[in-house]
């Protein structure tokens, strides 16, 4: 037979263990019903979250991303709207982010000032974007072009804008010389540079000198490297050519290459430095 006091400390634990998690689980329905609230205490709710976004944890917590988008009713909505959000001066989010970068919100506002009033009074949203066919995103904080510092998530720091580009070879390992695509490519007369119009991503470093001063120069030199399969050059961007890239994006609407409107939150400890606009800071056309 199991003695007493062994048995009153193998009973112990376990009554332990069932009060600790019987708590968290009373704490975690009563954050789930205020945040299903969509009335007016969320309202007040939702303030005071922003301001304790303030802390030096939640900024953390924004930078690193790992939270995940809310959305607010209408009255919280309303409330938001004369709130001061801290957004950083002088500045428009109007660059493409990447996908998974920022989340779409769905149906939950109409329109660029509902998106950045939700976003201001949430805690877990430092970035907003909205155009009309992405609808409002929210999301973690973001670097800009070429800033250095802060978290891996990055967005462009310029208006999505047509490329000039082309593959040069249907298959990467195909040779130059058994290749149609790549004659008809590089020569003057059947070369097609609206072919990649979108972006293509994994093309490298800008090519510095001759062949980023013209969308021709780009293509010659990516057509003398017999690796180079694909091209492409923007006036405001030079140009960029590699044996592959991972993949370019699609053509998805008619706001394709318009611009995004978006801001992010200042977050104190967050150094900002660093150039949004490498090739036009070099000395490229703007």
């Amino acid at each position: 037979a199991m003695a007493p006091a062994e048995r009153k400390e193998r009973l112990t634990l376990p009554r332990c263990l069932g009060l600790a998690a019987l708590g968290t689980a009373v704490i975690y329905l009563t954050s789930m019903m205020l945040m299903m609230n969509n009335g007016g205490d969320i309202a007040e709710g939702t303030s005071n979250a922003m301001r304790g976004a303030k802390s030096a944890s939640a900024a953390a917590a924004m930078m690193r991303g790992d939270l995940v988008p809310q959305t607010l009713g209408e009255r919280a909505l309303e409330e938001a709207r004369g709130v001061n959000c801290g957004w950083k001066p002088d500045e428009q989010l109007v660059g493409r982010c990447p996908k998974g970068v920022l989340y779409p919100t769905g149906a939950a506002y109409k329109d660029a000032a509902e998106c950045a009033a939700g976003c201001c009074v949430l805690e877990n949203c430092v970035t907003w974007q909205f155009r009309p066919d992405t609808g409002c995103l929210h999301g973690p904080d973001v670097r800009i072009g070429f800033e250095k510092e802060g978290t891996s998530k990055w967005c462009e720091a310029d208006p999505p804008t047509p490329w000039q580009g082309q593959h040069t070879k249907l298959k990467p390992k195909e040779k130059i010389a058994e290749s149609a695509k790549h004659k008809e490519a590089c020569d003057e007369a059947t070369w097609d540079p609206t072919e990649l119009q979108t972006q293509c991503l994994g093309l490298g470093d800008m090519r510095r000198g001759e062949p980023s001063k013209s969308a021709a120069n780009c293509r010659d030199a990516c057509c003398a490297d017999e690796k180079c399969d694909t091209w492409q050059w923007r006036a405001d961007k030079g140009c960029f050519y590699n044996s592959k890239g991972f993949r370019c994006y699609e053509r998805t609407s008619e706001h394709d290459f318009e611009p995004f409107q978006g801001q992010r939150k200042f977050l104190p400890d967050r150094d900002y430095s660093g150039i949004h606009h490498k090739f036009k800071d070099q000395g490229g056309k703007a």
